[in-house]
C-alpha cells in the first residue's frame, strides 16, 4: 500500500488480478523468445539514449493480434481509471513487450516530464500501465524469475535520498496502473527471464471545437530516467 505522500495523492496505485489469462500472456511470452528484439532506450533532454548501467532491458516485437488482444481489454476499463485517478485520459501509446534477463533492471525513473525538450507524448503522459506476463520465485522454476521487483519511492522535496521503498509483486496475467510522474525502478533479475507488457496513456487533449480527443499518441521510445542529482 502507497503511505499517505503528497506525491501519491489522488488515486493511490490501482492492481487488477488475473486481468488477462495465464494461457495468453504465455503466447506473449514465446512469441517475444521467437520474434525481433532490441535493446529498449531511455528519453533525455538530448535525445534517445541506451546505457546498461541506467537501463538493461531488451524490447521485443509480437504479433499485432496479440496486442489487440491487450487494448481491447485495456479500453474497456478506460472509463473506471479515467474516473479513479481523477483525470480527462486520452489515448495510450503501443504497447511494448519488453524481457528482463539475469542482471536486466532499470534505475530510478519517472516516466512522465515537464521538460520542454522532452518530446510530446513523454509530457503528457499521466498513467503507467504495466501487465505482469509471468510470476516470480525464489526459487529456479521454468518460465519464472528471481528479482526484478517493481519498487517505488516516496521523494520529497529538500530530500536528497530517496526513502520509503514500496516494492510490488506482480503476478502472471496482473495489471498495475499509477501516476506516470511517480519514481520507481525495477531491481535486477537475479535468475530466469522477467516479461511485462507495458504502455502510457496519456491526458485527453482538446480538438479546435473544444471537444476531448483520444486520438493515441505516437508510439513510445522508452521512458525517461530521473536526471541525476534530482528530488522533485
Amino acid at each position: 500500500m502507497i503511505r499517505k505522500d503528497p506525491q501519491y495523492q489522488p488515486g493511490g496505485l490501482l492492481r487488477i488480478s488475473d486481468f488477462l489469462p495465464t494461457d495468453y500472456c504465455q503466447d506473449l511470452c514465446s512469441a517475444g523468445q521467437a520474434g525481433p528484439a532490441g535493446p529498449a532506450g531511455f528519453v533525455t533532454g538530448s535525445g534517445t539514449r541506451h546505457d546498461d548501467r541506467v537501463r538493461k532491458t531488451t524490447s521485443v516485437a509480437v504479433p499485432d493480434h496479440l496486442i489487440d488482444v491487450f487494448s481491447e481489454k485495456l479500453q474497456g476499463i478506460h472509463e473506471m481509471l479515467a474516473s479513479k485517478f481523477r483525470l480527462e485520459l486520452g489515448g495510450w501509446e503501443s504497447p511494448q513487450v519488453l524481457s528482463y534477463g539475469r542482471g536486466g533492471h532499470f534505475s530510478v525513473h519517472q516516466d512522465n516530464g515537464d521538460v520542454a525538450a522532452y518530446p510530446s507524448y513523454v509530457r503528457e503522459r499521466v498513467l503507467s500501465v504495466v501487465l505482469f506476463l509471468n510470476s516470480p520465485s525464489a526459487a529456479l522454476r521454468d518460465g519464472m524469475y528471481g528479482g526484478g521487483t517493481l519498487t517505488f519511492f516516496s521523494v520529497s522535496r529538500g530530500v536528497t535520498a530517496l526513502d520509503c521503498r514500496i516494492p510490488v509483486v506482480g503476478e502472471c496475467g496482473s495489471l498495475v496502473v499509477f501516476p506516470s510522474h511517480w519514481h520507481h525502478c525495477v531491481t535486477p533479475v537475479q535468475h530466469g527471464i522477467r516479461w511485462t507488457l507495458v504502455t502510457w496513456i496519456a491526458r485527453a487533449k482538446q480538438n479546435e471545437g473544444g471537444a476531448l480527443s483520444s486520438d493515441l499518441v505516437p508510439p513510445p521510445q522508452s521512458s525517461i530516467i530521473l536526471p541525476s542529482g534530482s528530488n522533485t
